[in-house]
């Protein structure tokens, strides 16, 4: 839990306290119909809170989307080496 609430905290640009706030209050929503805290209606805090309901309620789909990131971070690094001919 703590690397994920690292994870929210560096995207979103906010402390861990927050993030770990955002995470614990997204773990008590039901679904996305229910009221959003207060204190993550705006900002930075918005984010995270987003961030960490997204992570809660759909982590396969959140982890298929984070390895599809770096596989395509590999795939681009592969064909610039191809390109450059190292």
């Amino acid at each position: 839990m703590a690397a994920i609430v690292t994870v929210i905290a560096k995207l979103s640009r906010i402390d861990q306290q927050q993030a770990l706030r955002a995470w614990l209050s997204a773990g008590e929503a039901d679904s996305v119909k229910d009221a959003i805290p207060a204190e993550f209606t705006k900002g930075k805090e918005a984010r995270a809170y987003a961030l960490a309901f997204v992570i809660r309620h759909y982590p396969i789909q959140s982890g298929i989307g984070a390895f599809g990131i770096l596989l395509f971070a590999f795939y681009l690094i592969g064909q610039f080496a191809l390109h450059v001919h190292v």
